[in-house]
């Protein structure tokens, strides 16, 4: 590689170089025509003596349409010069990037040709303009290599004639800009230059003097609120995704217009560049006008109008802008309005014609964007003209001020702004067009249509010039007034000199952004009036984000907009618009300190969900994201988003299966302030919440503040939680006290939580709510107090009929009568969760207290709008509901273009029009790619449907039995029975535990599955996502009845929690019946397992969910379990193994849990009749059959039949023949549909078994279902509690997809 550093290395080189171009030009002679050998003798000759003649002189790479470049197919040149005395011809020479292969190659005089004469003289240059469309080879601007040889295909050293390389990174810019070359020096070396000049003498500018010594102006630090928050989407200015030389849209002024009448005001911005984001990245093209307006909780670019259109999928806006003739592309940079009125125009601020961007043409012009515009060009933007130009080239002379062609057109108008006359005058403003003559600024004595004069900052001299503009005849002119100078003191503070000028009419100043050109940070100049004279008085810093940018536009609302209070001191907004692109973002949003007085009165807009466990996927994230900021949206700077526990566990494959990370990505997102810890944040234990979710200090994951007021230290009262958070809204202290279900214990797996205990979450939230109420500050204080309760009322609220009532909800569950009577009145506001039921009440007898739950999976978000008096201190409410989130449905007309994808269109649609839903959607999509990938893999099927119990619709009714329940716990007993893995004879499942249903038919949300059953991995984990260990115990007969006995809910204290019964499923080989009017304990009135009533007193081992067997939902006899043994099998592995060996899967239709009474009390008569009473005949799980009629049987004689009403209850009455014999006998009741089968021993007094022929009264004996009897065995479930003079025998039959169920009677237990 050969690097041109001087003149004597080059010369040395050019020696070298010569003595090898003599043999090559002899072997070239080789077998060449004698003629055409001669002509290729003479120029070999002639090139041979003149290549060390022959160098690079200048390089202009990485730019589109440079200067002096004819062709604007090309943007890169290298310009040669002849050192020598006698022409040279360098066609057939060869221009090179890098290496040494002819891949990347320009051949002089042949590649595209634009060099007809490649002859060049002595001392003279030839610019060769190597870069077309295919953009080989292609100069990086900012660091790369050029080579220049006397052949055209793979080359060696001896063909290099001359080189040079760059890397801007030693000369303090990151690249070449479209002003600088790199360009030889006199001494043979290379420097950038800030004036290209192709084809002729180098140019190097004076360096920058390093400012004298002297006054420095102080620059004051951001007053304003630290954070700055993006507006715009990723990619929504420029070509997001693609390759080229523009990519980056390039945004720069900005103005604002106030709203009237109440109305939002609208954001107007000039793009200097639309091309990219057209999706033209070859070349610039024409800037354009966009218009921001603020809908739906965000800024966004206007959707009527033609303000709008879509590109690769995206939307994006802008009108094109062209000079009054419609053409040209006009370089807009600056924007402005006539006293805050875009209908009379908007003004624009112009460098030049981006289609002849060498040629300045600073302009002033104004565009009606009233008028009716359309696409006039086809590219996707609406055009617009023009209506008047005011070229500022001859008033700038007047002011000694010339733009030249090259890079001074890139060195014009940056910012422009208006202000009237009246100030003007009333500030006795001045005129110093003759600097010897300086008058007072008169209105009369200058052309004026406006009423006031423009402003216009010129990045080359960094000055301000105003002007008056005047139209005569049609002719537009200008009338230069005014030179403001920049004063050397702000040049040695670091200010670059302005770029955006904003007119500040409340405050009487001209504000003037300036960008980070000279890396010493973006400032924001403050210009006054001084004796006439405006001049620059104050500079502040921009936030930190700001002014590491290429800021060109700055905007700012009128005070009266401040609504923001922080600390005290009230803030309005302001924009900021970055010509950079910085992060694929051009517009963003903060906040500047303003005088207004602190409100009277703060609005405060809660909003609030609960159980999200993790629901990300598609249309269902994006909508609810969308819902969430669309109702921020409604008070923008007074909205706190909270939570009630729940965010994460039990959630969807497509979060579950990266430990939910998706779900706190979206949820910090989104920007969650607090929320209550649920009981699933402990699903992992409180290690994992603590140290992975929440995450160690200076390295938080979840970024919103975890509250879990009841949660203490094992043993203690210490916290081991925060217990509250303080939001600051508008100067308004929120406090958030979070609380979770005083049976957490009993939900999750014990031993995750084995350290800490949870108390009473009303008197919890009660005694910190006193806390942050009794005036001391040291131990927080709040002016109002949300409560976040993971616990809940029992039942959803109709949305039709408002039933049940408050007073209904709190009847109905004493845990809820609770929270809502007994909560401190300092609470202002209650949040619930753990439920999963939707209701919205306000309680009277609190003020009006609103009390809300969401129901849960993102399908609603509460809402309290509060107005709490800065000065009493009184809170009143504005409003207070849940609102439903709108997700798409499908297109009912199958030809409809996105009938198949509009899930994935509707969430691009409401991405595209809020940058936080759209962060949020490419959270939801990257996961989804990675639950793809393993969730797709099919692992099952089912023949039917099988599901959790449905009630009133709605899924995982846990209160009945289900299809899905009973199958799973057939899968444990399958995956547990090996001597390997604890010999299991028994397999339970807990209700809660299952989370999703294997459904193929019918139009339920949960039928997931494909018409042909198929079962993804993805789905089968979806119904036990919590990655629970599999373990075994052994329990007591006696022991596993009380567990059964535990489906009626009590808490350790007694007491009864909110979901009072859960019913267990059992595996297939186990059945119960039970009376479910009995008093508490003595439901159970049989147990059978494997055909044989159940042994009180021996020993048998239990399969389960770790959570199950460490006593979890209340079930605290599995606690007492011995020699347990984790298996080392997690239940997802296990399921999913079961599903894979038993493919496909079949529903089971007949009951485990029979519910009868009526059952007789003492002996029969022969042909005497009862009649017993079944109830829940029929599972609720969908796809199960109703069940239709009961047979009654003894032996082969039918004895009895009934009709089963609505699938659910029947009477039967049963008739014993006449010429049966005293003793026990077997009654079996069967059902016709789902096999179903009770077996009913009854004692009978008929014809006599003993000599007398009287009944002896010894009924010890029990009859099977064959007539044969055996001795009763006193230690079976059978005779438990027993009050009836007839012992009955459980002995349970099993028929071809049926149970036979025998049932005892237990008077003493009836309530």
């Amino acid at each position: 590689m050969f690097h041109t550093n001087n003149f004597t290395a080059m010369s040395r080189r050019a020696i070298a170089l010569l003595t090898a171009a003599v043999t090559l030009s002899s072997i070239a002679l080789i077998g060449v025509p004698a003629a055409a050998a001669d002509e290729q003798q003479a120029t070999a000759e002639q090139n041979t003596a003149a290549k060390p003649s022959v160098i690079i002189n200048e390089v202009y790479a990485g730019n589109t349409k440079a200067a002096g470049d004819p062709d604007s197919k090309r943007c890169d040149w290298v310009e040669l010069k002849n050192t020598g005395s006698t022409d040279v011809d360098v066609k057939g020479w060869g221009i090179y990037d890098s290496g040494k292969k002819a891949k990347k190659h320009y051949t002089i005089g042949t590649s595209e040709v634009t060099n007809t004469d490649t002859v060049i003289k002595a001392g003279g240059y030839l610019v060769a303009y190597i870069d077309p469309d295919k953009a080989e080879p292609g100069l990086g601007s900012d660091a790369d290599e050029a080579y220049l040889t006397t052949t055209s295909g793979d080359f060696t050293d001896s063909d290099v004639v001359d080189s040079t390389s760059w890397n801007t990174d030693t000369t303090g810019v990151k690249k070449m800009s479209d002003s600088q070359s790199w360009s030889r020096k006199d001494d043979g070396t290379f420097a950038l230059s800030d004036t290209p000049t192709p084809g002729a003498q180098n140019v190097f500018d004076d360096p920058t003097p390093t400012p004298p010594a002297g006054e420095t102006m102080t620059v004051d630090a951001w007053s304003g609120l630290a954070d700055v928050t993006t507006v715009d989407a990723e990619g929504e200015f420029g070509a997001k995704g693609q390759g080229g030389d523009h990519t980056d849209g390039n945004l720069s002024g900005l103005v604002y217009e106030a709203g009237k009448d109440g109305k939002q005001g609208v954001l107007w911005a000039a793009d200097n560049d639309l091309n990219p984001t057209l999706g033209n990245t070859a070349d610039k093209g024409p800037g354009s006008i966009n218009k921001f307006v603020y809908q739906n909780g965000a800024w966004q670019q206007d959707p009527t109008d033609g303000w709008t259109f879509t590109n690769n999928g995206q939307t994006k806006g802008g009108k094109q802008l062209h000079f009054k003739d419609g053409k040209g592309g006009v370089d807009s940079e600056g924007i402005t309005l006539i006293n805050g009125d875009s209908s009379k125009g908007i003004f624009i601020g112009a460098e030049r014609d981006n289609e002849n961007k060498n040629v300045p043409r600073p302009s002033i012009l104004q565009y009606d964007v009233t008028e009716k515009t359309t696409d006039a060009n086809g590219d996707g933007a609406h055009d617009l003209n023009a209506t008047h130009e005011w070229n500022l080239i001859a008033a700038l002379t007047q002011f000694g001020v010339t733009l030249g062609h090259g890079a001074d057109a890139n060195l014009g108008v940056e910012g422009i702004a208006f202000i009237p006359d009246s100030v003007l005058t009333a500030n006795g403003f001045q005129s110093n067009l003759d600097p010897k003559n300086v008058m007072t600024y008169d209105p009369d004595g200058f052309g004026n249509d406006f009423g006031g004069l423009f402003f216009a900052a010129l990045e080359k001299t960094g000055h301000i010039y105003a002007f008056a503009l005047q139209t005569v005849n049609d002719e537009d002119l200008v009338h230069p007034v005014a030179d403001i100078d920049l004063p050397q003191s702000a040049v040695n503070a670091g200010y670059d000199g302005p770029r955006d000028l904003t007119w500040d009419a409340e405050h009487n100043q001209l504000l003037a952004q300036s960008d980070n050109d000279a890396n010493t940070g973006a400032k924001i100049g403050t210009y006054e009036f001084k004796n006439g004279v405006l001049q620059l008085t104050k500079l502040t810093d921009a936030p930190d984000e700001i002014r590491t940018q290429n800021t060109e536009g700055f905007a700012i609302t009128p005070d009266t907009e401040a609504t923001k209070v922080v600390n005290g001191k009230v803030y309005k907004p302001v924009f900021w618009a970055d010509d950079g692109v910085t992060n694929g973002h051009s517009l963003r949003m903060g906040y500047m300190a303003t005088n207004q007085p602190v409100p009277a009165s703060t609005t405060i807009n809660l909003l609030n969900f609960n159980d999200f466990h993790g629901r990300i996927d598609k249309n269902l994230t994006v909508p609810f994201a969308a819902t969430i900021e669309q109702l921020k949206g409604e008070y923008p700077d007074s909205s706190l988003l909270l939570s009630a526990g729940d965010n994460i566990g039990a959630s969807l494959f497509n979060s579950s299966v990266q430990q939910d990370q998706p779900t706190i990505d979206v949820l910090n997102a989104l920007g969650v302030k607090a929320s209550a810890v649920g009981n699933h944040e402990f699903d992992q234990g409180y290690a994992d919440l603590t140290d992975r979710v929440i995450g160690k200090e200076g390295a938080r994951n979840a970024q919103w503040d975890y509250l879990g007021a009841n949660v203490y230290k094992k043993g203690t009262t210490t916290p081991a939680l925060p217990e509250y958070s303080i939001q600051e809204v508008n100067g308004v202290k929120v406090g958030i006290i979070g609380a979770v279900t005083q049976e957490t214990s009993t939900l999750v797996a014990p031993g995750g939580v084995k350290d800490i205990e949870f108390g009473d979450p009303v008197e919890a939230v009660n005694r910190v709510a006193k806390q942050l109420t009794d005036g001391d500050e040291s131990n927080g204080e709040a002016d109002a107090i949300v409560a976040e309760y993971h616990e809940g009322a029992a039942s959803n609220e109709d949305d039709a009929t408002a039933k049940p009532t408050l007073d209904e909800q709190k009847a109905a569950s004493p845990v809820f009568k609770k929270i809502v009577d007994d909560t401190d009145a300092a609470v202002n506001v209650i949040f619930t969760a753990h439920t999963h039921m939707k209701y919205s009440y306000t309680d009277p007898a609190h003020n009006n207290r609103p009390i809300i739950q969401t129901g849960s999976y993102a399908a609603n978000i509460g809402q309290v709008v509060l107005t709490y008096n800065t000065a009493t201190g009184a809170v009143s409410y504005d409003k207070s509901g849940n609102t439903a989130v709108q997700v798409a449905s499908q297109p009912a007309d199958k030809n409809d273009p996105h009938y198949n994808d509009y899930a994935e269109y509707n969430d691009g649609l409401l991405a595209a029009a809020n940058p936080t839903v759209a962060k949020v959607r490419d959270i939801v999509y990257q996961a989804l790619k990675v639950a793809d990938e393993k969730g797709g893999e099919k692992v099952g099927k089912v023949s039917a449907d099988i599901t959790t119990a449905f009630k009133d619709g709605k899924r995982d009714d846990r209160a009945s039995e289900s299809t899905m329940g009973n199958l799973v716990a057939d899968a444990l007993l399958d995956s547990l029975k090996g001597e390997d893995r604890g010999a299991a004879e028994i397999g339970v499942v807990n209700p809660g535990g299952l989370r999703a249903e294997f459904c193929k038919s019918g139009t339920n949300d949960a039928c997931t599955l494909d018409a042909d059953g198929n079962i993804t991995y993805a789905q089968a984990n979806a119904v036990l996502p919590f990655l629970n260990n599999l373990w075994t115990t052994t329990l007591t007969g006696a022991q596993f009845k009380e567990a059964l006995e535990q489906q009626w809910q009590t808490n350790a204290d007694g007491s009864t929690p909110s979901r009072a019964y859960l019913q267990l499923g059992l595996s297939h080989n186990v059945s119960y019946t039970y009376d479910p009017d009995a008093a508490q304990g003595h439901h159970i009135t049989s147990v059978t397992v494997n055909g044989e009533p159940l042994d009180l007193k021996r020993n048998y081992r239990i399969g389960s969910f770790s959570f199950l067997l460490e006593g979890g939902d209340n079930f605290r006899a599995f606690a007492q379990g011995t020699n347990t043994k984790d298996t080392g099998l997690v239940d997802r592995d296990a399921w999913i193994d079961y599903l894979k060996d038993n493919n496909p899967v079949a529903p089971r239709y007949d009951r485990r849990a029979v519910a009868v009474t009526g059952i007789p009390t003492g002996a029969v008569k022969a042909g005497g009749s009862f009649t017993l009473h079944f109830s829940k005949l029929t599972l609720t799980s969908l796809g199960v059959p109703d069940e239709t009629k009961l047979t009654a049987t003894i032996g082969e004689q039918m004895v009895g039949e009934a009709q089963v009403a609505n699938g659910d209850t029947a009477e039967l009455k049963v008739t014993i023949p006449a010429g049966t014999k005293t003793g026990d006998i077997s009654l079996t009741v069967t059902g016709a549909t789902n096999k179903t089968t009770v077996a009913l021993p009854v004692a009978v007094t008929g014809v006599s078994t003993g000599t007398d022929d009287k009944d002896n009264g010894n009924h010890s004996g029990s009859v099977n279902a064959n007539g044969s009897t055996k001795p009763q065995q006193t230690e079976h479930t059978a005779n438990t509690g027993a009050s009836v003079a007839l012992v009955v025998v459980l002995a349970t039959l099993f028929a071809a997809g049926g149970v036979t169920i025998v049932v005892k009677r237990h008077d003493a237990a009836r309530k």
